[in-house]
């Protein structure tokens, strides 16, 4: 026993002693170099990417950025303090799961290493490009509710789910600048091919995995909101765990821990974004397809669990801003939208009248405008644009005098700096639609199993929301996985799986799909660029 505490207390100092002499060295750098590096960046004498660090660099003198140097470097290392002591106290849990991993034949070390390194390597790569964007549309409110946050308001929260701009204080203690919340979403966003190897390697098999898991490391989409400011990366990986738990279970009903890990992921996704309503109900109508005992039961807990969370927030949130709030007001500013009903003056006072306006506006609303407007958000939803393509194009559609008085000003452009923003807009649409094809393909020719209800039941839903929801292209893109992983099955076994297009069935209902996807991309070519 003295020994094993021994060996304990010896590794604990060892990790505490690395960490200790990394922090030295990097003072004695810091010290040696610091003021020279930032001098040369304050005076546009450094590498282009580390000069774009100083944002209005002629506005202040150089002795604040100095300042500010010093701020960011103590905060990091202050706060790497904090994060590794219960990394080194966890130590041996986690050296415990990688050798468990390295053992199961089922996954493979090298795959995610592979996958997790490139994955992130190329949104580092990127991630210069995203220095001074400006924020866009709900950019800015994260970016402003994480400093209301900070400053102990908490009534300019509720207007959207709070788990994002929660998380986004993080980075902002550390240094309070945009680039910082982008480079803290580009290591969230690199975790999701690793997730997604994990849930593939469930459903499939290791190969198909890493296939899968490849695609969604390059997926160009991925890789551009991969430095956005918006929720949809964290509510995206929240998805691959939740669903990953559920396999668990699916694959054997008595690890009933994971039943429950995968609907309360599910409730802590509906923090991040309420969009999570449709990762449920992809869930729930999976697991009636689980053999288990007491579906329905498991059913009600399910829905217990997964409002819990929204449940618990909301009643917290009610309390400290003295009014009733249920998770966020975000819906009915959407609903409006959808409806043409949209107004700048929503707010506390005018939310109610503006709440009702819209129940009737819908209740009278005529069948053939509610047809109308659903078919012109589902083309929207399901459109080859996308946001990363109409910030690619956007910066380079502004006239001249913009141009002008967006670098008098020290403004960044809207959009990338790129010169060849038409082929890479062009690239990343085609990926989406090879994508798009291959999945539709796998999805209707794979086996059915609790994952193809739950991948049905989630695009369907996704699609019919349509009917009362202002959709756009950034809605589909957390349940992109669905056609990756199917696209990735189709690819490692396609022999096999197009023989079942023999099928009468298979063949018309894979016609149907794909036409009508032709037919859309079609539709939305004369647009392509705009917002998506």
């Amino acid at each position: 026993m003295g020994i094993a505490l021994s060996t304990k207390n010896r590794t604990f100092l060892i990790c505490v002693s690395l960490l200790g002499i990394s922090a030295l060295a990097s003072w004695i750098l810091y010290q040696c170099f610091a003021f020279s590096l930032i001098t040369d960046m304050y005076e546009g004498r450094s590498l282009s990417v580390l000069n774009n660090l100083i944002e209005y660099q002629y506005k202040k003198p150089v002795e604040h950025y100095l300042c500010l140097a010093d701020i960011v470097f103590y905060k990091f290392w202050i706060l790497a303090g904090i994060v590794a002591v219960p990394v080194i106290i966890l130590r041996r849990r986690l050296i415990s799961v990688h050798r468990r991993l390295a053992a199961d034949p089922e996954y493979s070390i090298l795959h995610l290493h592979i996958i997790f390194w490139l994955s992130f390597g190329v949104r580092l790569f990127v991630l210069p490009w995203a220095i001074n964007l400006s924020m866009v549309g709900d950019e800015g409110y994260y970016w402003l509710a994480q400093d209301k946050l900070l400053a102990g308001d908490f009534t300019y929260v509720i207007f959207r789910p709070p788990l994002w701009p929660c998380l986004l204080t993080v980075p902002s203690v550390v240094m309070h600048h945009p680039f910082m919340a982008r480079a803290f979403t580009t290591l969230i966003g690199a975790c999701a091919p690793v997730l997604l190897y994990f849930l593939a390697t469930i459903m499939f098999n290791k190969r198909t995995a890493l296939v899968a898991a490849l695609i969604y490391a390059l997926y160009p989409v991925h890789i551009g909101y991969s430095h956005y400011l918006w929720a949809e990366i964290l509510f995206g990986c929240l998805c691959l765990i939740s669903v990953c738990f559920f396999l668990i279970y699916a694959g054997n009903a008595d690890k009933t821990k994971y039943y429950l890990l995968a609907f309360l992921t599910a409730g802590i996704a509906l923090l991040a974004k309420e969009s999570s309503a449709i990762l449920f109900a992809g869930l729930a109508v999976a697991l009636l397809f689980v053999k288990t005992k007491n579906r329905f039961r498991k059913l009600m807990a399910a829905g217990v669990l997964f409002l819990a969370p929204a449940i618990v927030y909301s009643m917290a949130v009610s309390c400290v801003v003295k009014r009733v709030v249920v998770l966020s007001d975000a819906p009915v500013v959407n609903f409006r939208m959808a409806a043409g009903l949209f107004k700048e003056d929503y707010s506390f006072e005018t939310q109610n009248n503006q709440a009702l306006e819209l129940t009737k506006f819908v209740a009278h609303r005529s069948l053939s405008k509610t047809i109308d407007v659903m078919k012109e958000h589902f083309y929207n939803l399901w459109t080859p644009n996308s946001f990363p393509i109409n910030r690619l194009l956007k910066g380079h559609s502004l006239n001249t005098w913009h141009k002008y008085l967006t670098k008098k000003r020290g403004v960044a452009l809207w959009g990338y700096d790129n010169s060849m923003h038409w082929p890479l807009a062009y690239f990343i649409a085609g990926s989406y639609i090879v994508i798009i094809l291959l999945g539709l393909t796998g999805l209707c020719v794979a086996d059915m199993s609790p994952f193809r209800v739950f991948s049905i039941t989630c695009l369907l839903c996704l699609s019919l929301s349509s009917v009362m929801v202002f959709l756009c292209s950034r809605f589909r893109f957390p349940f992109m996985f669905i056609f990756i992983m199917y696209a990735a099955h189709l690819l490692m076994n396609g022999k096999t799986l197009l023989c079942r297009l023999k099928s009468p069935k298979r063949i018309v209902l894979l016609l149907i799909l794909l036409t009508l996807f032709a037919h859309i991309v079609y539709t939305k070519v004369p647009t392509f660029g705009s917002w998506g």
